[in-house]
């Protein structure tokens, strides 16, 4: 999946996200460089609205969300803030915000 496609997704999928308390959602990884081959996953980054704080159940539907609107791809979620330094760099260096 190109750079371009995966945002669109995400733009389709703001309602459902913002509902599950997704303030921003965006990508990062290999998509958010536009460099995803065939067999790359969707790494997708969420923010959580101000006065909300996402627990695991929250999480498992932001996932499951996801996993619908990329129609079979495989997608991993991380969830702001980032506490691990080289992920949150990773995020940092190549993230691409659909809202």
């Amino acid at each position: 999946m190109n750079r371009a496609r995966a945002i669109e997704v995400l733009q389709t999928l703001r309602p459902l996200l913002e509902a599950r308390g997704i303030a921003r959602a965006g990508i990062f990884g290999s998509v958010g460089r536009d460099m995803a081959g065939a067999r790359s996953d969707i790494d997708v980054v969420v923010a959580p609205a101000a006065d909300r704080q996402l627990n695991l159940f929250d999480l498992g539907g932001v996932q499951t969300v996801l996993e619908e609107g990329f129609a079979g791809m495989e997608v991993d979620v991380v969830a702001e803030p980032i506490r691990q330094p080289e992920l949150r760099a990773a995020v940092e260096r190549d993230r691409v915000d659909a809202f």
